[in-house]
């Protein structure tokens, strides 16, 4: 089931947008991108459990790769993921058998994909609202190197 969402100012955004130049374009859309992911980490980190040393929560984080794309979530350490899927079947060096968990996982899990569902619309319009305070910011670096002077 797809859920579709109305997200405020994204149509002025984008036909302001138009009038401009790739490159701000391609950095307008980064601040914003970056802007949600953080806050995206802030709450998997606050929603995972503590655990004794908190290596869990640190070991969530946030990569930004090319094409104006953040991953967040489980970058290393990714061996965290168990607490969700469960564990797999294998077999030690010493030939033991050890059998995948079966039924229910008895974890909290990491919280990673239920805090995802519970504030994406939340990360989109901070978002939009990251790229909105770029685009000012933007405009008034075009300005300056346009000649523009304060009277």
């Amino acid at each position: 089931m797809s859920e579709i969402y109305k997200l405020e100012g994204l149509e002025d955004l984008l036909r302001v947008m138009k009038a401009l130049p790739e490159v701000v374009n391609k950095r307008i859309v980064k601040a914003g991108v970056r802007k949600a992911g953080s806050r995206l980490r802030t709450y998997m980190r606050r929603a995972a459990p503590k655990g004794e040393k908190g290596l869990l929560r640190m070991s969530i984080t946030m990569r930004c790769m090319g094409n104006n794309k953040v991953q967040v979530g489980l970058i290393t350490r990714q061996y965290y993921k168990v607490l969700d899927v469960g564990r797999k079947a294998y077999t030690r060096k010493d030939g033991t058998k050890v059998s995948a968990s079966t039924g229910a996982w008895d974890t909290e899990g990491t919280g990673i994909a239920q805090t995802w569902a519970r504030h994406k619309k939340e990360i989109a319009d901070i978002m939009i609202q990251g790229m909105k305070i770029e685009l000012f910011k933007e405009a008034g670096r075009m300005a300056v190197r346009g000649g523009y002077k304060r009277r």
